[in-house]
């Protein structure tokens, strides 16, 4: 999966589990732009963002992303090792 697909998909799960309109929102900016409740980024967006994308991250690691771009280079290692399982079945 490339990274533009990967935020892509984050903008989707933006604006489905958080009702965020992503139009706007550069990869760049900080999350806290977004005003997003803790709860609902924690019980909502991660879990849905998760699935999607068929992996799981430690929640450890979501709490040293700040802006898309972040959680895109978090995710990669996570999404690639994921397909090579896949790939292996």
């Amino acid at each position: 999966m490339k990274r533009n697909e990967i935020e892509q998909t984050i903008y989707v799960v933006l604006k489905e589990s958080l009702a965020i309109d992503a139009n706007g929102i550069e990869a760049t900016d900080e999350l806290t732009k977004l005003n997003v409740d803790t709860d609902d980024w924690s019980f909502s967006f991660i879990p849905d963002l998760q699935e999607r994308l068929g992996v799981s991250v430690p929640a450890e690691k979501w709490s040293n992303v700040s802006t898309i771009s972040e959680i895109v280079d978090m995710l990669l290692p996570y999404i690639n090792e994921s397909l090579r399982t896949a790939e292996k079945s």
